[in-house]
């Protein structure tokens, strides 16, 4: 992690470009020139400003080989293997580097995350210690960021969220230790913490965006989401453009069942600048649950169009055109979301049943049967699997797969009712007249199910007997 020192360069933004295009034609005629520390400094910084990665590796490499005995250029030179994940070389100059330079703070926070991503957690560890024996304050709050990201990564969340806690104490004004500390706070749960530890900051500065944003998230977390909403606007209302705040805004509002502000503050986000597959997902998913199924398979579709293997969109494009009875469409949508992800239950409980719309039943079967195996806990996937098996006349297997999920699911009344139904029809009166007993029992109001599959059997006295009796028990 080596330090932004941006606000200390000696040259203005014009003479750094100057200085930069004199870099360039030297390196074009391959001219002899000899370039000061300094000088080499800002054109690498320029360039990571202009995002030209290849350019400022390349001129490290020119810095290092004129000033070989420069720690700061060997360490940028690990720094952009290390962003390449080539760990190893990577290691190997950040050890040449810290042979120079021993105490270099942001060599050896570079050598700990290096060991980190090696999976030697324990060596990252013992490095951050030694390092924080000579660390400002400042630095030993950077040291317990990376220290709380080495235990995350050796999953250890709460010494993780401990160090973090401690880089936040050292340095409360640090913008890092915050994001470090709220984002280690949500993964552990530790939200009733966070938000005395938000307050104290916002205490201690009420203009800070980022406090009042974290306290957002801690009540967020606990969902308590109007709670949320008020710091999120407080967050927005200190920094009109922070996009995260807008975003979540929308986030809580949706959590809260109001899809129209939700909708409103994604737009929001994206205003400012901010787009991705999953914000458009979000937005299609507002449309979706303001019955707008137009706006709905048009997000979906932009989401695809901006991540085309984002499932979800997939499926609930899927839903669109099955709420607006094309079938075939949906199905053929559907599929896609499947293939990316083939053992998902939801996606194969979908792909059954418009299959089961479209009247291919055989096709249906044997994707309620993999959504089943794929998914033993959802009850609806064996009802479903029976209800097929007996359109296609296949009573027996029907009959086997119902009793599996009466064993397997005792209290479903509803599974219960459709065995009776159905056995009935098969001349097993006796044991159909048990299983709506039971079921009865369970819940004597699913008797409308009963007699919505068959109505004629209302007429039959032993069926209204044990009616009766189930009311009677009830008064």
């Amino acid at each position: 992690m080596i330090k932004d020192n941006s606000d200390d360069k000696s040259y203005s933004q014009q003479e750094a470009l100057e200085l930069v295009k004199q870099y360039e034609n030297v390196r074009k005629n391959n001219q002899n020139y000899f370039f000061e520390h300094e000088s080499l400094e800002d054109i690498i910084d320029f360039y990571e400003e202009n995002s030209q990665w290849d350019k400022a590796y390349e001129a490290a490499n020119f810095a290092a080989a004129q000033h070989p005995g420069s720690a700061t250029f060997l360490a940028k030179k690990a720094q952009f293997l290390f962003e390449q994940k080539k760990f190893t070389p990577a290691l190997a100059l950040i050890e040449q580097a810290l042979l120079l330079s021993p105490t270099d703070m942001d060599a050896l926070v570079l050598q700990a995350d290096i060991y980190n991503q090696l999976g030697n957690h324990a060596r990252a560890l013992q490095i951050l210690k030694s390092a924080r024996l000579f660390a400002d304050r400042e630095d030993k709050s950077d040291i317990y960021i990376v220290a709380s990201d080495v235990y995350e990564s050796w999953g250890k969340p709460e010494k993780a969220y401990a160090c973090a806690k401690k880089a936040l104490r050292l340095c409360p004004e640090s913008e890092m230790a915050q994001m470090r500390y709220d984002y280690i706070a949500i993964e552990t749960g530790h939200f009733k913490e966070s938000i005395q530890i938000q307050n104290k900051l916002i205490n201690a500065n009420p203009y800070s965006h980022l406090a009042w944003y974290h306290l957002g998230n801690a009540w967020f977390g606990l969902e308590r989401y109007r709670k949320a909403i008020n710091a999120y606007e407080y967050a927005v209302a200190i920094n009109e453009t922070f996009i995260p705040a807008h975003r979540d805004l929308g986030e809580a509002w949706f959590e809260l069942g109001n899809y129209a502000r939700a909708k409103q503050y994604y737009l929001e986000t994206q205003k400012l600048g901010e787009t991705d597959d999953e914000l458009v997902y979000s937005m299609g998913l507002c449309d979706l649950y303001m019955d707008n199924y137009t706006d709905a398979e048009h997000s979906f579709g932009h989401a695809i169009e901006l991540n085309p293997a984002h499932t979800d969109a997939y499926y609930q494009l899927s839903e669109c055109l099955k709420l607006k009875h094309e079938y075939a469409a949906a199905l053929k949508k559907c599929k896609i979301a499947l293939h990316f992800e083939p053992k998902n239950d939801t996606y194969l409980y979908a792909v059954a049943d418009l299959s089961c719309l479209l009247g291919d039943y055989e096709a249906g079967l044997l994707y309620f049967l993999e959504a089943i195996h794929a998914n033993k806990e959802e009850p609806v996937y064996w009802l479903k699997a029976a209800a097929v098996y007996f359109q296609l006349e296949q009573y027996h297997e029907g009959e086997e797969i119902l009793e599996m999920a009466i064993s397997k699911f005792p209290h479903r009344a509803d599974l219960c009712y459709l065995l009776a139904a159905f056995i009935y029809e098969r001349g097993k009166k006796q044991s159909a007249y048990l299983y709506l007993s039971r079921a009865l029992q369970i819940d004597k109001d699913g008797i409308e199910l009963f007699l919505s599959l068959m109505p004629h059997l209302a007429a039959d006295p032993n069926i209204q007997l044990l009616i009766d009796l189930s009311n009677l028990t009830d008064n």
